[in-house]
């Protein structure tokens, strides 16, 4: 599933290449992902879900599960990250 690959990836970036570049590029996609499959993922739709990400709860579980321990963490910083640059 693709979605598990962002996330999977956001784990990746989270203990190798913490720039916030890399950070940017990946929320891009998960945005971009999201639009095509969903629903249009505008800013604060996309900040509203990087703080349900990290917020505990099964959800915070299921990107955890997906990508390793913080990954939902990291993910909502990013996501926070790339909100802000717009």
């Amino acid at each position: 599933m693709f979605q598990k690959l962002i996330i999977h990836r956001f784990d990746k970036l989270s203990r190798r290449y913490p720039r916030i570049f890399c950070k940017k590029a990946l929320t891009l996609t998960l945005r971009a992902f999201i639009t095509e499959h969903y629903y249009t993922c505008t800013p604060e739709i996309l900040r509203s879900l990087g703080e349900m990400y990290a917020a505990g709860g099964s959800m915070t579980e299921n990107i955890d599960h997906a990508g390793g321990k913080g990954t939902a963490s990291f993910a909502r910083q990013a996501i926070a990250a790339y909100c802000r640059s717009l």
